[in-house]
């Protein structure tokens, strides 16, 4: 197998400070590093994706291949006895801001299968699907007829198909973006291929700091603040929150532990990368209003300093904070801690 690959991440590494001169207008025609030599390797300190591949200078790391194209390289570094493949600089996808490289070899075609996560259960309440992605699976649907051409193309979906289909972490959402990117990408029209570049492009940066980000503050915020999490909320106060804490905690890949540790932006890398389905993650975000909720109402007790807990998460309490006998007595009685 010789096949080309896309290194994307690159303002993250050593050539930061060259994004400018590198995707400059025409900039691939005159470009000495066409033809430059990089070195393909596992990357085993990226906490989020245990497949990821890093492309390497010489002396410094370069980006990653995008996780479309990890299938075509993963399977050979993880099974098949090596531990760095030699690529060339053939190109530059301007668009996605990649670089694009080409084997010096040809490379056995190895399956590669990601690992599915590890088995879990929440038998609790779940909160029902939002609308946002209840928009991006319509939207979805539309992109794939008109992808057959079983809908007239409208820019107007195609747009409105983009600005939510970002908002859906889960596996099935990427799984579902992969296959539409292939089918416009392999269609004669040059409107659809262009449009699958622009999925592409778009699937690269979810992947970065920066749409996670935004990701967090916007979709956590709206999902855990929405009147369907607040008669989530109202409607299961009484839920046993030790099992809450449990089901949190054993959550696949340590997502449940990082949101509980407050750590947004290892939490969201990690959702990403787990690709979990989708209805696990409504259950996740069950949880975590039901957590939530619960924190609110301990809070809103009123406080006598000397006594106190910390329940972990973004709702920390602090051992001024805590009341009097009555407030632990209360605690208790929500099963956030156990019985004395």
């Amino acid at each position: 197998m010789k096949t080309k690959l896309h290194i994307v991440g690159l303002r993250y590494y050593g050539w930061s400070t060259r994004m400018a001169e590198i995707f400059a207008p025409g900039a691939s025609q005159n470009d000495t590093r066409m033809g430059q030599k990089l070195f393909l390797q596992r990357d085993h300190q990226c906490v989020g994706d245990k497949h990821a591949v890093m492309a390497w200078s010489p002396t410094d790391p370069v980006g990653h291949v995008c996780v479309p194209d990890l299938p075509l390289i993963a399977g050979v570094l993880e099974q098949g006895g090596r531990d760095i493949v030699t690529v060339r600089i053939v190109g530059l996808d301007e668009r996605r801001r990649a670089l694009v490289v080409e084997p010096e070899e040809e490379l056995p075609e190895l399956p590669y299968e990601r690992r599915k996560p590890t088995a879990w259960t929440w038998g609790g309440p779940v909160l029902p699907l939002p609308m946002i992605w209840a928009q991006a699976d319509h939207f979805g649907r539309m992109m794939s007829l008109m992808a057959n051409g079983e809908l007239p193309w409208d820019e107007e979906i195609v747009t409105r198909y983009l600005q939510h289909t970002v908002t859906d972490l889960s596996g099935d959402a990427y799984s579902k973006r992969s296959l539409l990117a292939q089918t416009l990408l392999a269609s004669p029209d040059p409107i659809h291929v262009e449009t699958g570049q622009e999925l592409l492009a778009v699937m690269d940066h979810m992947g970065s700091k920066e749409q996670q980000s935004a990701w967090y503050n916007r979709i956590v915020t709206s999902l855990t603040n929405s009147p369907e999490a607040q008669h989530l909320a109202s409607r299961c106060a009484e839920v046993d929150m030790q099992q809450v804490l449990a089901a949190l905690r054993s959550f696949p890949s340590e997502i449940g532990c990082e949101w509980l540790a407050g750590n947004s932006e290892l939490f969201v890398h990690r959702l990403y990368y787990a690709q979990v389905p989708r209805t696990d993650i409504l259950k996740l975000f069950s949880l975590i209003i039901l957590y939530t909720s619960a924190c609110r109402r301990m809070q809103s007790m009123p406080v006598q300093p000397a006594i106190g807990l910390s329940v972990g998460g973004p709702c920390q309490m602090s051992v001024e904070q805590l009341t009097n006998k009555g407030t632990l007595v209360s605690i208790e009685q929500a099963r956030i801690l156990p019985q004395p």
